[in-house]
């Protein structure tokens, strides 16, 4: 029975050894190992018992009993080995449950990291570095990291997957997205211990923080941009007002000395000249005043053809003698709906800058009007509709605009000038004349061959109103005597002449308490008021307030050379019956001023 035993003990072991070897070799997978090794156990034990009524009945047991010695010599070899498993079934539950924590922190990092060979080929990723590189999960292995490289990247990122990573460096670089879109990553590469041929890859997406910076720079560009408008807005309206006063005295002076008699031919067209120069100064000062304030423009139906004439005109003038102009158009007679003003600056601006271009080796500057259909590139794209428009083509033979510039060249203060020579406002200003009028302008430049602006405005169904490239004619003498106040001598004197000539009595102050003052001593001698808004002292909605209150029904007429200074609402409060804008034409005055005093003198 003791042989019996010792087979039992021998047995025993060995099916305790084999439970260890099944449960390291992880046979059943699923099962908990302590329940497999007492399913083993038992097992045997059954197994074991039978066994021992199976020899006891057949007659082995004086064979067995040669081998009673053995098991006892062998005893501590078998529980060393059961140590062993032991030990090594808990290092490796323990390695085991270590990865499983690593794997699970890999899968849930929203970085990506990678291994790599010096190759740049992907040995494992995790989740997010698929995710990033916009590829499935898993597919990343064996593929290589050259792979995702956008064109234009610079060789030290492509050299990061062949360098050995001591320096643990991080670099930005352009990354291809599965979906085909640009990505930035930060990418860092570091040595692996001990795996001198791996390389632990780790990406970081700063994309969205690239692209938020860039908006940044653009909201405090445009903010640059805003302020720089605002502040030349605050500056043309500071100057509108005397600069207008002085402008009013130029051409109202000419205007005056047209009326004398005697005049040579030259003189004449000079006085012209000069009158037309003032008012066109005038709309450059009210241009200045509408694209940084955005104003309403005074657009009407007109022919362009006249005002590009003009503008051609003036600028043969002062072009350099090297630089030719020459001008085409075709018969038609196609309207637009603009103000002349603008119309004549947005060619003013183009042929400035044309002629600029040219001024040191010369050349030909071509100015190209027609009615014609828009290329189809613009129809189709919805820029402008498939019919017939004004097409104003001014192309130069100067040196061109350089590639990196021409994205830049309608952003205000923009300039490719030497310092000192462009402000950087000509094209902003031509692009945002050519947007209010609805219209679009394409660009064609080589560096070498000169450049050509095409715009392209839509036309107008209604008839053209009567040119005004130049003053009327006043008609009829009107009667009444007029206060007038101003603070600037040379307009009381220009207005006090051209009214003189029109028939009408005046009495002119340069200081409006002192003007009250005589109003109120005799109220009733004076049939119109005719006063400035921005005066010293007592400005000129305030006087016209105390006029009121001692004669209610005196007609009253503002002329200023910023009329914006008024309060919206406030001409229609005060009852004025009109606001000009000097400097004013004389026609334009005795039409106004007959029309008040008119009114006033049909209510009465």
């Amino acid at each position: 029975m003791s042989m019996l035993l010792t087979v039992f003990d021998l047995l025993s072991l060995l099916a305790v050894l084999s439970a260890l070897w099944l449960a390291a070799a992880r046979r059943i997978a699923g099962l908990r190992r302590d329940y497999l090794w007492c399913l083993i156990i038992l097992l045997v034990v059954l197994g074991l018992n039978f066994l021992s009524n199976l020899l006891d009945n057949s007659g082995l047991s004086p064979w067995l009993e040669r081998f009673e010695d053995y098991p006892g010599l062998l005893q501590p070899v078998f529980w060393g080995i059961l140590l062993m498993s032991l030990v090594q079934d808990r290092a490796l539950r323990r390695t085991e449950l270590s990865e499983q924590r690593l794997r699970g922190l890999l899968d849930a990092m929203r970085d990506g990291v990678a291994t790599i060979d010096p190759g740049g080929v992907f040995r494992f990723a995790n989740p997010a570095a698929a995710e990033i590189l916009g590829v499935a999960h898993g597919s990343l292995s064996g593929r290589s990291l050259d792979e995702f490289w956008l064109a234009t990247e610079s060789h030290t990122c492509r050299m990061l997957p062949h360098s050995p990573g001591q320096d643990y460096s991080a670099y930005e670089c352009g990354i291809r997205h599965g979906s085909g879109d640009s990505l930035v990553l930060l990418l860092q590469v570091s040595p692996i211990p001990g795996q001198p041929r791996q390389r632990l890859l780790f990406m970081h997406d700063v994309t969205p923080l690239r692209r938020a910076e860039h908006s940044l720079q653009q909201a405090q560009a445009q903010l640059g941009q805003a302020q720089r408008l605002e502040a030349i807005g605050t500056l043309a309206s500071g100057i509108a007002h005397d600069f207008n006063n002085i402008l009013f005295a130029i051409s109202g002076n000419s205007q005056i000395a047209l009326d004398t008699e005697g005049l040579t031919v030259d003189a004449r067209e000079s006085l012209r000249e000069i009158d037309t120069a003032s008012r066109r100064a005038s709309d450059l000062v009210a241009q200045i005043l509408n694209f940084s304030r955005s104003e309403k423009s005074r657009t009407r139906d007109l022919l362009p053809l006249p005002v590009v004439k003009e503008v051609l005109r003036l600028l043969r003038s002062t072009v350099p003698p090297q630089v030719s102009i020459q001008l085409s158009h075709d018969e038609s007679t196609c309207r637009i709906h603009a103000d002349p003003t603008d119309l004549h600056q947005l060619l003013m601006n183009l042929c400035t800058n044309a002629i600029q271009e040219m001024a040191v080796e010369g050349g030909t500057l071509r100015v190209r009007l027609e009615c014609s259909n828009p290329p189809p590139t613009l129809a189709e794209r919805g820029m402008l509709q498939p019919k017939p428009h004004l097409m104003l083509k001014v192309s130069d033979t100067g040196g061109g605009i350089p590639p990196d510039a021409l994205p830049h060249i309608f952003e205000p203060f923009f300039t490719t000038k030497p310092s000192g020579e462009g402000t950087g406002l000509g094209l902003f200003v031509v692009s945002g004349i050519v947007k209010r009028l609805q219209g679009q302008i394409e660009i064609d430049s080589e560096p070498g061959h000169g450049s050509s602006f095409t715009v392209w405005l839509p036309l107008s169904s209604g008839a053209a109103d009567a040119d005004d490239a130049g003053p009327g004619q006043a008609t009829g003498r009107g009667r009444g005597r007029l206060l007038v106040v101003d603070d600037e001598p040379a307009v009381n004197r220009v207005l006090a002449l051209m009214l003189g000539q029109l028939g009408y009595k005046v009495t002119t102050y340069s200081d409006s308490y002192r003007a009250l003052s005589e109003f109120q001593t005799n109220p009733e001698q004076y049939d119109l008021l005719l006063c400035d808004i921005s005066m010293p002292g007592l400005r000129g909605d305030e006087l016209v307030k105390r006029i009121r209150s001692v004669r209610p029904g005196l007609p009253v007429v503002l002329c200023s050379g910023n009329p914006d200074v008024l309060p919206p609402g406030s001409a229609t409060e005060l009852g004025v019956h009109a606001v000009l804008k000097k400097p004013v034409d004389k026609p334009q005055l005795a039409d106004c001023i007959a029309e008040a005093l008119g009114s006033n003198r049909a209510q009465a």
